[in-house]
């Protein structure tokens, strides 16, 4: 059934023609790029944000890291958010992706291997088209699928796949990696190793957020484990990472979590937002590099990790703009970030508290210096 629907969703989209796709200058024919859509994370719990807590302990001693504090999402539920990110979706228009391509498309077009492994493969979003269209518009696909009321395991499963489409498919590659992050129930998105917070009981405040925590540190140690292995490749490489949305971790009253509200409150939009290079990439892009810190005070939006990785790719397609990359010098930050609540409405940019505020400024003046410092 999911084939026959996949199989008509590709059939029934709109030609794309060639005219409509080109490599950038100094495409390299060894390139391998990653976009990690993270599921449910909240900046503020991360370490690499300013967060006290070591929720980060191995990202955070990465080289060639960097990490983008104050970066907002488009949306507070998972349907709309997402396609901000490999489609051309904004909260002022979504749906793009029905009659242009995205980024899988974008780059098959370029001559680009395909992958997909994802977690996202429960029987209510399997059936929704646009992750059919991710999944059967690439070369080769691993899906977890389930039912709802099965626990879904925890994002290192996809290692393994990940690792075999890096061995078995061509250069150049370009891998969707799409996990479960930290969505309820908090206590099912990490191994036993990876509780460094505790107790972390489902049934307290204290335990929802120490176990939300723990995720994070999950998180982590995927992320940390796919950079080793593309290090280890010793090709100009890079993996652009970036959660969908956040989480209400009790900001709005003593019991309320969650996310898909109606609010689009701080905790749902504050997302985190990383780039990581390869040291063959830098030395091949020193200027992206550069660019990349140049933004890294900026505010962003999910939005721009379309346009991101079109351009960290050099394989560009229609609706690339390069105002809207990270990693170009002439990135311009939206004028607001209005976001999507749970019912499809626009919703104001939520503010920071003056703690967070300070926090995070002190946060960015310290990757701004790092970065500045060991380039």
């Amino acid at each position: 059934k999911d084939q026959r629907r996949m199989a008509k969703s590709l059939s029934t989209r709109p030609p794309f023609p060639d005219t409509l796709f080109h490599r950038l200058p100094n495409f390299d024919t060894t390139i391998i790029g990653v976009l990690s859509i993270g599921e449910t994370s909240r900046a503020c719990n991360w370490q690499l944000a300013g967060y006290p807590r070591h929720t980060n302990p191995r990202l955070s001693k990465r080289s060639n890291l960097y990490f983008f504090a104050d970066t907002y999402s488009g949306g507070t539920f998972t349907d709309v958010a997402a396609p901000m990110m490999y489609s051309n979706d904004s909260p002022q228009a979504i749906r793009t992706w029905e009659h242009a391509p995205i980024p899988n498309e974008i780059f098959r077009a370029n001559g680009l291997a395909t992958a997909l492994t994802s977690m996202q493969g429960s029987d209510l979003k399997w059936s929704t088209d646009k992750y059919v269209l991710t999944t059967g518009s690439c070369d080769t696909a691993w899906v977890y699928l389930s039912f709802t009321y099965e626990p879904t395991p925890p994002d290192i499963t996809l290692i393994p796949h990940a690792t075999a489409m890096f061995e078995t498919l061509g250069r150049p590659l370009f891998l969707t990696f799409w996990g479960y992050g930290g969505h309820a129930v908090y206590q099912d998105c990490y191994e036993a190793r990876d509780a460094h917070f505790t107790p972390d009981d489902a049934v307290s405040k204290e335990g929802n957020i120490n176990a939300f925590d723990n995720t994070i540190v999950h998180t982590d140690r995927v992320h940390d484990s796919l950079i080793s292995i593309l290090e280890a490749m010793g090709k100009p490489a890079f993996l652009v990472y970036a959660a969908d949305h956040g989480e209400i971790l009790y900001d709005i009253g003593d019991n309320l979590l969650f996310h898909s509200t109606k609010h689009f409150a701080h905790g749902e939009a504050h997302v985190p937002c990383f780039v990581w290079l390869s040291n063959e990439y830098i030395a091949k892009y020193p200027r992206i590099a550069d660019a990349l810190t140049a933004n890294l005070a900026k505010p962003i939006q999910t939005p721009s990790i379309f346009h991101t990785v079109q351009h960290l790719m050099h394989a560009v397609g229609p609706d690339f703009d390069s105002t809207q990359s990270l990693a170009s010098f002439s990135y311009r930050p939206p004028e607001k970030r209005e976001g999507l609540n749970s019912n499809y409405a626009i919703t104001p940019e939520p503010s920071y508290s003056a703690a967070e505020r300070a926090r995070i400024d002190s946060t960015m003046a310290t990757l701004i210096r790092r970065h500045a410092k060991s380039e």
